[in-house]
Formats: C-alpha cells, sequence, structure tokens
C-alpha cells in the first residue's frame, strides 16, 4: 500500500501553507502552555522512539511554537544539536526566543517546506514531528526527505492524531462546523485525522525506505480527552 501526494502542484499547496500558518502563528504560539502540559507524556515518548539522546542530532519538522523542539535540546545536551524546521518564520522566531529564554545554545531553526529540508548539514541522528504531518500538504514527499536526512539506522518518531471517536474534542467541533457550512467532511488531503489509521501510517513510512516501523495508541490526559 502506499499513498499520493493530495495535490498535484505541491507548490501551490505550500503557498497556501505559508499564509495560513503564517497567519495562525501568534494564536498557536499564545496557546502553546496549554498543548505543551497535555502533550508532555506523549511528547517524551516520541523523543524516546526516536532515540534521543546525549550527543544527538535531531531535526524537528513542522516544528510550530516548538517545545518539542526545546525538549530534544534538552536531551541531547550541549554535545548534541537540533535543527528546527517549519515553514512558517513566526513560529521559528518564537522557538529562537524560547531557545533564548531557556539558555539552550544547541538549537537553529530553519525556514522551509517539510519536503525541501536542507541538505548543507551532516545526516541527523532522529526526526521528530509532533502532531505536523497530517497536515502537511504533501506528507509522502516529506517522509522521504526525512529518510533522506537521516543517517543510516536513523530513527523518525512522530505523533499523529488517533481515530475521531478517540477525540471527541476534536472532532465534534469539525462535524458542527461542516454541518452548519453545509459541506462534506473531507476523506482525503491534509486534515487532524488524515493518518489517524496505523496501517495507513505505516505505509506511508515503509514507502519512504523506513524499517521496523510500529503505530502506539498515547493516551492524553487534559481538560478535553483524547489519543495520539
Amino acid at each position: 500500500m502506499s499513498t499520493a501526494p493530495h495535490d498535484n502542484n505541491p507548490k501551490l499547496n505550500n503557498i497556501e501553507a505559508l499564509r495560513r500558518w503564517t497567519g495562525a502563528a501568534a494564536g498557536w504560539t499564545k496557546w502553546e502552555p496549554v498543548h505543551n502540559k497535555a502533550l508532555a507524556d506523549a511528547s517524551q515518548r516520541m523523543l524516546d522512539l526516536a532515540g534521543v539522546t546525549t550527543g544527538s542530532r535531531v531535526i524537528d519538522i513542522a516544528c510550530g511554537a516548538g517545545d518539542q523542539s526545546l525538549a530534544a535540546a534538552r536531551r541531547a545536551g550541549p554535545t548534541g544539536y537540533v535543527l528546527a524546521t517549519d515553514i512558517a518564520q513566526p513560529m521559528l522566531d518564537f522557538v529562537r526566543s524560547q531557545a533564548l529564554s531557556a539558555d539552550l545554545g544547541n538549537i537553529s531553526t530553519h525556514a522551509c517546506p517539510a519536503e525541501a529540508l536542507p541538505q548543507d548539514q551532516a545526516q541527523f541522528d532522529a526526526a521528530i514531528c509532533r502532531l505536523g504531518l497530517m497536515l502537511l500538504p504533501d506528507p509522502v514527499a516529506a517522509v522521504e526527505a526525512v529518510y533522506n536526512i537521516l543517517r543510516p539506522q536513523g530513527r523518525f518518531g512522530a505523533l499523529v492524531f488517533a481515530p475521531a471517536d478517540k477525540n471527541p474534542a476534536h472532532s465534534e467541533p469539525v462535524v458542527i462546523f461542516s454541518r452548519h457550512a453545509n459541506k462534506a467532511l473531507k476523506s482525503t488531503g491534509p486534515g487532524l485525522f488524515s493518518f489517524s489509521d496505523p496501517a495507513r501510517l505505516i505505509a506511508l513510512f515503509e514507502a519512504a525506505g523506513f524499517s521496523d516501523v510500529r503505530a502506539c495508541l498515547q493516551e492524553v490526559e487534559s481538560r478535553d480527552s483524547g489519543a495520539i
């Protein structure tokens, strides 16, 4: 099984993604502390599965406000390195300010689409992506790009949402809005639950060349229950 890009013109999709995420950055960073609290355990498990440890070189894909980037930098320590990437520069500006406040000097940022990762870097030991993979315009190309930038035996840990029935706080508003807008729910393309099927997620990684791919369920304890 394999998946295909959501559009034949990823460049145009990235223009829209840049506009959307640049506009969303202020609100996204405002609510970052709330997200971080809810995702703390899941983020640490993601780092575990990616094999992030002292001295690791880590790349964060679609890092957003970047709490997981900082967590990876703390694990990697002064002998390690984290490159936080995102299509929206305001997100990266926030990550940079947070790293400065936390006195973390082992983080750099780079603005780029997920499928166009920088090629002038030494290979990475680990890659991470927290709740970004399912929102990418071209996840197939993005995962392939990650595979190509990792060293042999490098690992990629990603968080995505589990099925909608396990995430009523996120799925029910979408259903209500779609009903009132008289629009059908999207069955393809980027969306919160586009990789909630473990088989589809595993196929995405295997098609890019990854082996020993596993999908694990992680309960999230917060005001709004859910799973990833």
